[in-house]
This record gives C-alpha cells, structure tokens and sequence, in this order.
C-alpha cells in the first residue's frame, strides 16, 4: 500500500452518536486497523464546534502513541516518522462558526485547515448544491473567502452550489489559491448535485486544487450499491480531463449512509481496506508515480500551498 491522506471524514460526529472512542470502534476509522503511513481530514460538523473539537482534543491526547494533532506537511512527516496517523481538522459548512470571517481566525488557532462554505442549506456566504444553487457569494461570502485565503485555510466547495463554486473559483485565481472539493464525484458519470462538472473539475485542477474521490454510493453510481471498478470510473474520466495533478481521495468515512444505512463502495468496513482500490490501479495498469499523486502528493501539495497566505494579504 502507499501512503493515504484524505480529504473527509465524518468519525468525530459519528464518535459523539455511538459514545464509542476513536482507538476502536464500529466505523470506518479507527486507531487499532490504521493503515501507516495515514492522513487524515477530520470534519467538524453536525454538532456544536466546541463539542467536535473538546472530542478531538481528548481523543488525540488519550492515543498519543498512534495519533497526533497535525497542521501543517511538516507535522504531518514527523507524525509519520513516528508511526502515528497524521490528524487534520476541517469544518464542513461555515455555519459551524456563524459564517464569521472574524471567528476563522480562532478556528485556525485551534488547528483548522480547511473549511467548506456550507453543507447542504444555503446560508449567509452563498447557495448549496441542494439549496438555492443560483446565489453565488454574498458580500459576506466573499470576505469569507479572502479571510480563508489570507490565514491559508484550503477552501472546500463540497456541498456548494454551481454560482458559489464559480464565484469562490473565480476569487481563488485572482488571488492565485488552490481550492478543492474534498468530497465530490464526476456528474457527467452520476448526476448528483454533489458532484461536480467537467468545467469546475478543469477549473478546479487550474488553481491548484484537487477533487476527492468520494466513496459513498449514491455519488458513484446513483444506486446503494457500488464497486471498486465504478469508483475508479471516476478517476480515469478526471484523467481524461487532463487531472492528473487534480485527484485526490476524499472518502466521507462514516458518512456514507442513508436512512440509517451504510452505502459506501464494496460494502468495505474502513480505512484498512483502500487496498482494494490499489489493487485495481494496478490491475488496470496505472503509472506508480499516477498513484502516488492519487493517493497523498496532490493533497500534500495543496496543504503545503495554503500554509502560505496569499500574496498581498495579511495572516
């Protein structure tokens, strides 16, 4: 296997339902079935901020043997050396913070790295992909943005809509930002509004950024069921486009269930089991420096970007 940094995971708000603890667990992500060396975004989102992050706290300071807090590339390498999964935060929607530009600044002294414009409401920065998808950003949104770009937070468009996604994509090449959709699929292959064109994939791999491959079903193939073959069908039309540079995994670990039931790729039970996805690359004759790209350099790539505020801005 190669080493995996990914985009999304839902475990923290899964860990505050189940009451069970992150060193082993019935989800997706645990600390007994890590693979190594492992990345991981960990989402703040579905509960209060304070409550998500008070958990990842405690989490990381119970498990320091096999987990350690990360906000940059550089910590993330050390926590490898070590044997530790590499733990990042996002926040999957802005409303976790009340859309305050003001309040990115203390989500960033907390270790935020990455925050999404909103989930699947319309809010006070833009529309979502589900809810008014014609409002681009508000004058609010955009001095969001432009905060996020000046403290060197990567902005997520998942769950975006189509006028938010031009707008942020438009701001991001005025102010030469990669920006990414952590979590999104192909629409010319499921029409989703979750995922995402042809023409914001190009845009996207244009500023830098990348588009995670997401596992749950529903935004693979449209049914409860998929495979590792319809998944990967995702990535080789990213290719096509010319995206080399552009893909990234972006798996929604423990989000990837509907009505209570769990829809993700192959019906695998985590993490541990991405080798599935390795070896059907290899099966179907991918480059090894491709797969590196795929599987953690593109996403290093753009963390190590963003650690870099924009040029003519002020951290």
């Amino acid at each position: 296997m190669l080493p995996i940094f990914d985009a999304h995971g839902d475990t923290l708000s899964r860990l505050l339902q189940t009451r069970e603890p992150l060193r082993q667990n019935g989800g997706h992500i645990d600390l007994v079935r890590r693979p190594a060396p492992y990345a991981q975004f960990f989402a703040l989102w579905g509960h209060p901020y304070q409550q998500l992050l008070s958990l990842f706290q405690k989490e990381c300071l119970a498990n320091q043997d096999a987990i350690a807090p990360c906000r940059t590339v550089a910590d993330r390498d050390s926590a490898w050396r070590e044997g530790r999964l590499a733990a990042f935060l996002s926040i999957e929607g802005a409303d976790m913070i009340n859309c305050k530009a003001k309040l990115l600044d203390s989500a960033y002294a907390d270790g935020v790295r990455m925050v999404g414009l909103t989930w699947n409401h319309a809010n006070a920065l833009c529309g979502s992909c589900k809810e008014r998808p014609d409002q681009g950003l508000t004058a609010q949104g955009r001095d969001f943005v432009k905060r996020a770009f000046a403290l060197g937070m990567v902005i997520d468009l998942s769950h975006a809509g189509d006028a938010a996604i031009a707008d942020t994509l438009a701001l991001a090449a005025e102010h030469n930002r990669p920006v990414v959709c952590s979590h999104s699929n192909a629409r010319a292959l499921c029409r989703h509004p979750r995922n995402i064109t042809d023409a914001q994939f190009r845009q996207i791999a244009a500023s830098g950024g990348v588009a995670g491959l997401n596992l749950f079903s529903y935004f693979v193939n449209g049914r409860a069921d998929s495979g590792w073959r319809d998944a990967v069908q995702h990535l080789e039309h990213w290719l096509d486009l010319g995206g080399q540079d552009a893909v990234a995994l972006g798996a929604d670990w423990d989000g990837c269930d509907i009505d209570g039931a769990v829809a993700i790729v192959g019906q695998i039970k985590g993490v541990d089991e991405l080798h599935g996805l390795y070896d059907i690359l290899l099966r179907r004759n991918w480059p090894e420096a491709t797969m590196h790209k795929l599987f953690h350099e593109n996403m290093t790539r753009v963390v190590k970007q963003c650690a870099t505020p924009a040029q003519g801005m002020e951290r």
